[in-house]
């Protein structure tokens, strides 16, 4: 199996059979995802992600991760550590990816315009993880990788190959590695970890139904800058005060928006939309989608 040391003895059994088709199901769920969140993506909609610095920091920081993997997955080909490489692969595909990065833009994957410019950096980024990705799994998972890969966007990738097997590693720009953001982004990840529990511990006690409904105060002896905290811990909004490390769980004040289900202060009936409730950024992007539809017609 792909996260066999064959350099001993090969176990075999049920439970390796079950752990070896979870990894795999996992790595071809993240090409499933990101091949349908890159639908319709090309060279138009991409934008220069070389200079991480002009990027969203969770961008930046999904970057630098992709690096770290890119290194160490590298490594591992050069010592013939195929299962090792595999696990580092679905580490992250698991943790860094599925469970953080992709859910948390997904509401800028389906309820942004367009041609929003954070929008377009994000799909530009899943087009880079994609690559990256299909290169590093290629020596060992040869079929699925080449599956994937000709489904790929067109005209986005530099070496835009008829086959994966005739690609060569990606080159990963040395600016996209930044330790002290990551640092940084590893405390941030540390507090997010405390309000999902406390938002798991607020749904046990039916305080909420969801995430969207919760209104988390998080208190820090120190502010980390630049953090949206409503939006990497997913709830409709989010207040940070300076004091005694806590977390508590308010009711998000508000209505909720029929399109992207936060409750905010800006949702209301939206006449021109037929009475839906609409945030300012829903509505503004329905109205949009309707004149482009329009226009197409």
């Amino acid at each position: 199996t792909i996260l066999s040391n064959y350099s001993e003895d090969i176990r075999i059994g049920a439970q390796t059979l079950k752990t070896t088709s979870d990894v795999y199901r996992r790595l071809r769920n993240t090409f499933r995802y990101l091949l349908g969140a890159l639908e319709g993506f090309d060279s138009s909609e991409s934008v220069d992600i070389s200079n991480p610095k002009d990027l969203p920091e969770l961008e930046q920081y999904i970057l630098h991760e992709l690096s770290v993997v890119d290194t160490q997955v590298k490594d591992c080909i050069a010592k013939y550590e195929f299962g090792k490489m595999a696990t580092i692969v679905h580490g992250f595909c698991n943790s860094q990816l599925s469970s953080f990065y992709f859910d948390i833009r997904k509401d800028r994957l389906y309820c942004d315009r367009d041609d929003n410019q954070d929008r377009r950096v994000y799909r530009t980024v899943m087009a880079a993880v994609f690559e990256a990705l299909c290169t590093w799994v290629a020596p060992v998972l040869s079929f699925t990788a080449e599956d994937a890969w000709s489904y790929r966007p067109r005209g986005v990738f530099k070496d835009d190959a008829d086959s994966i097997h005739l690609k060569t590693f990606v080159k990963i720009p040395a600016s996209w590695h930044n330790k002290a953001l990551a640092e940084k982004w590893q405390h941030a990840l540390a507090v997010r970890d405390d309000v999902l529990k406390a938002l798991e511990e607020a749904r046990n006690a039916k305080l909420i139904g969801s995430a969207l409904e919760a209104h988390p105060i998080i208190t820090l002896k120190n502010n980390i800058p630049g953090i949206d905290w409503a939006e990497i811990c997913i709830t409709s909004q989010a207040t940070v005060k300076v004091g005694e490390p806590s977390v508590t769980i308010e009711k998000a004040e508000g209505q909720k928006c029929e399109r992207c289900w936060k409750i905010l202060p800006d949702v209301k009936p939206r006449a021109e939309l037929g009475g839906v409730p609409l945030s300012d950024r829903d509505a503004d992007a329905v109205a949009w989608y309707l004149k482009k539809s329009q226009k197409a017609a």
